[in-house]
């Protein structure tokens, strides 16, 4: 399966890419202020 890239679906941040976290509500991948 992999990690999801920034937009992609999500049901919790562990399936978002490092330095990416699920946004709840709208369930994509967003930045999450990390370097």
């Amino acid at each position: 399966a992999g990690c999801r890239y920034f937009l992609g679906g999500c049901t919790e941040h562990s399936d978002c890419c490092e330095h990416l976290s699920c946004k709840m509500g709208l369930n994509y991948c967003a930045w999450d202020g990390t370097f």
